[in-house]
């Protein structure tokens, strides 16, 4: 597989994902803006449904009183000392993973009416998609590997028609894993 290094403001980026134009533009939006999207408003929310899927951090403390907008406009593994300052681990995490995926959409919110909106009642990672059961929630244990483990696991349609196009998302949805086992053979 051919691989493309892309430099945006001094950091080196590989494109992994799709080859055509939409593909290359959403990459460079993900990678030159914040890693989610702050939502604010219900509409916002509902515009940022649409997409296949959608990752939506809940989380009742962000950041700091410097606010979070300031904080994602810059790239946070740029700034490795911004995530000091958020003052939830969890919130901290999952823009860690939002920073690593790039064909998904992230988004992450703190208001108390997009919580009740959706049923949110504590911290939790939401996937909202347009196919199989539309919604799955992460309340518990909420650290980077369980993160992208859970996205890995939902993101993806359960019968879905196998191309060229999925087969690269497929392929890093699934983990493969390879067990020892032992064997006795009796003569």
């Amino acid at each position: 597989m051919q691989q493309y290094d892309w430099s945006l403001a001094h950091r080196w980026f590989i494109l992994l994902g799709g080859r055509t134009a939409s593909d290359i533009v959403n990459w460079l939006k993900k990678k030159s803006g914040p890693p989610a999207v702050t939502i604010k408003d219900a509409k916002q929310m509902e515009d940022l449904k649409s997409n296949e899927v959608l990752v939506v951090g809940f989380f009742k403390v962000l950041l700091t009183a410097d606010g979070i907008n300031q904080k994602l406009s810059v790239r946070l593994s740029d700034h490795a000392d911004l995530y000091q300052d958020a003052e939830s681990e969890a919130a901290k995490a999952f823009l860690e993973v939002a920073d690593q995926m790039d064909s998904i959409v992230f988004g992450i919110t703190s208001d108390e009416e997009l919580f009740k909106a959706d049923k949110v009642e504590k911290d939790s990672v939401v996937l909202f998609k347009q196919f199989d059961d539309k919604r799955n929630d992460l309340t518990e244990d909420i650290t980077a590997e369980n993160v992208a483990e859970f996205i890995s696991g939902n993101s993806m349609p359960l019968v879905m028609h196998f191309s060229d196009e999925v087969s690269i998302q497929y392929v890093q949805s699934v983990k493969i894993s390879v067990r020892e086992t032992s064997c006795t053979c009796v003569k």
